[in-house]
């Protein structure tokens, strides 16, 4: 897969946001109540490189693009939570 990183994605729904850094690699934040939830995947396995390939794709409509400028503040509040 080529494509030019970071590439920004959300569900439709919102309540996941993704910044996919590379085929094997992404930031996901996932929201949980009031609070984001940050998670960082590294040398994803074959599974998760098809996620990151269905993101890309949008899966019918599953995954919309996502504001990078939203998707850091949002990044900035979660890591301050603690």
């Amino acid at each position: 897969m080529t494509f030019d990183p970071p590439r920004y994605r959300r569900t439709a729904t919102g309540a996941n946001r993704y910044r996919i850094e590379a085929d094997d690699r992404f930031t996901e934040l996932q929201r949980l109540g009031r609070r984001w939830l940050v998670h960082v995947v590294r040398d994803a396995p074959y599974p998760e490189r098809v996620r990151i390939a269905e993101m890309l794709d949008g899966l019918g409509g599953t995954f919309v693009e996502d504001d990078p400028a939203d998707f850091e503040r949002i990044l900035l509040e979660a890591e301050g939570q603690g």
